[in-house]
């Protein structure tokens, strides 16, 4: 809950920057937002494979737009992706929180 909280707080302050060398493109940012959205929500995490990714195919066949639902085929969504991507994202909100921390206690912005 803690880290909830935290980043409900600072979500106009803090970036992520997770992505640990990688350049980060929509189809990652897709994955973390789901990550994301799986944790604050309490869902299972094995939703992203079993549940998401098929509702979003699904309704892009209704739509009729092939190229985005081919881009949605290669989100990564399984249960370990998921577990990976929260850990990612706890870790650099928990970093970002204590740079704050630490600039604010020295006086340095």
């Amino acid at each position: 809950m803690l880290f909830f909280k935290l980043y409900k707080i600072m979500v106009n302050k803090v970036t992520f920057s997770g992505f640990r060398g990688r350049s980060p493109n929509r189809l990652l940012e897709v994955s973390y937002e789901i990550a994301f959205l799986s944790a604050e929500k309490h869902k299972p995490f094995s939703d992203g494979e079993e549940i998401t990714k098929p509702c979003l195919q699904k309704c892009l066949q209704r739509v009729g737009d092939k190229s985005i639902e081919r881009k949605v085929t290669k989100v990564t969504l399984s249960k370990e992706t998921i577990t990976r991507r929260i850990e990612e994202l706890a870790h650099d909100v928990s970093e970002q929180v204590e740079d704050r921390v630490h600039a604010f206690s020295t006086g340095c912005p």
